[in-house]
């Protein structure tokens, strides 16, 4: 898995980076198609498990692993906006 970016530097890790291109990517598809809700929650989730273990920010695709990942990825980006989290970080 990736080194988890803890430095407040105002970088993102390329990985956190590919993750949200896809994600944003995936948003712009589903607009284009016009699908519904729970076909957009499923199909954005579904890409998010993906590029997630794809890009090394988590180890699988398990629920639990998934949550630990969108929790780091969500600090690592408010402390790219300069938050002050604690070490280890708050959602």
């Amino acid at each position: 898995m990736t080194d988890q970016n803890e430095t407040g530097t105002g970088r993102l890790p390329e990985e956190d980076l590919k993750v949200l291109i896809g994600v944003a990517a995936h948003l712009e598809s589903i607009f284009l198609v016009d699908e519904g809700p729970q076909e957009v929650f499923d199909a954005l989730l579904a890409r998010l498990r993906h590029d997630m273990v794809r890009f090394g920010l988590i180890a699988t695709d398990s629920k639990a692993d998934v949550r630990a990942g969108i929790q780091g990825l969500n600090v690592r980006l408010r402390r790219a906006l300069g938050e002050d989290l604690p070490p280890g970080g708050t959602t």
